[in-house]
């Protein structure tokens, strides 16, 4: 069977399965030589040299046209095709499914989005530290000498449109006017502030 001799002719050793994909009997062999290019039935040993190997196993799975096979999925026709049966099916699953785990294209990246973090102002930042944190003190402190008020968020002079944080407008017409307004506005005692989260009262310093 598959075009070896007799068994006194040693065609059963001689044409023993070799290679990647096992190339099996005399009609293997010749069928696979004619794609491949090499003289494979007059010297087997040529399939387990490591320059044509993955030749022969090409050659071989063009013999068998097997990419129409592969292409609708039918692993188990594959399977009876290169075997000749379903024998160790299982375990031929198992690699294929590891195969492709190897050889899946990785996951895109994801660009990295560069996050702006501002920096809280005027009632904002006085409800993050409880009023408490001496930028808040500064800034209040400086609204109410240039402005004559205390700082409110949103406002048309709070603290978010004050120069102290940042901004422009009302302070570049309080700047000035600044030494006039210190001199009629001087605080002769310094303000209290009480402050949300600990409820003792702080001193402002103008």
């Amino acid at each position: 069977r598959m075009g070896n001799g007799p068994p006194a002719s040693g065609d059963g050793f001689r044409f023993r399965g070799r290679g990647l994909i096992q190339i099996t009997g005399r009609d293997g062999y010749r069928s696979v030589a004619s794609h491949a290019g090499l003289p494979l039935e007059a010297n087997p040993d040529l399939v387990t040299v490591p320059a044509n190997a993955l030749l022969c196993a090409a050659a071989f799975w063009k013999w068998k046209d097997l990419n129409p096979v592969c292409d609708a999925r039918d692993f188990t026709r594959c399977t009876i095709i290169i075997n000749g049966g379903t024998i160790g099916i299982a375990d031929r699953r198992e690699w294929l499914d590891k195969a492709r785990r190897v050889l899946a294209p990785p996951p895109p990246v994801q660009p990295a989005r560069r996050t702006r973090h501002l920096r809280p102002a005027g009632a904002a930042a006085r409800r993050l530290c409880g009023g408490s944190c001496r930028r808040w003190r500064y800034r209040a402190a400086h609204h109410r000498r240039d402005h004559g008020v205390s700082p409110v968020a949103g406002s048309a002079t709070g603290a978010d449109r004050c120069g102290v944080a940042g901004g422009a407008g009302d302070c570049a017409v309080a700047a000035a006017t600044r030494p006039a307004q210190r001199q009629a506005t001087r605080i002769t005692a310094a303000p209290a502030h009480t402050c949300s989260r600990t409820g003792s009262a702080k001193k402002i310093q103008p």
